[in-house]
């Protein structure tokens, strides 16, 4: 019963997400009298016989920069210095000097907010 709904309710999703480019028409379709006379541009004009086409054609303009451009998360911007400035106190290990031989050794500056028993290994 369980896997059943679960099925319906995904094949529901995905026939809405396939539905979504009709979806103007549709609404056109359902709306026709108030998007003719409340919401097309062009109703003071009669000779045009646009019937609310402009508004049709706008949303379909919507929806095709919607699928084109999908919208990004805005993030904030994180200063080039951000991570640099980071005090080494903080870390574990440090790169020796040696340029050539890049291998991490214990930092030498004491961890602060650790107990000396936590970092010892277990005793056999």
């Amino acid at each position: 019963m369980m896997r059943t709904l679960a099925v319906i309710g995904l094949l529901s999703l995905y026939m809405l997400a396939m539905l979504k480019p009709v979806m103007p028409y549709i609404d056109y379709a359902l709306n026709y009298e108030f998007i003719k006379e409340e919401l097309c541009e062009n109703k003071a004009k009669p000779q045009m016989k646009c019937h609310g086409k402009c508004y049709l054609q706008k949303e379909i303009a919507k929806t095709k920069d919607a699928e084109e451009n999908p919208a990004m998360p805005n993030f904030k911007e994180v200063p080039e210095d951000y991570y640099t400035n980071v005090s080494s106190t903080y870390s574990i290990f440090s790169i020796t000097e040696d340029q050539q031989n890049l291998t991490p050794s214990i930092a030498e500056e004491p961890l602060t907010g650790f107990s000396k028993d936590l970092l010892d290994p277990p005793r056999i």
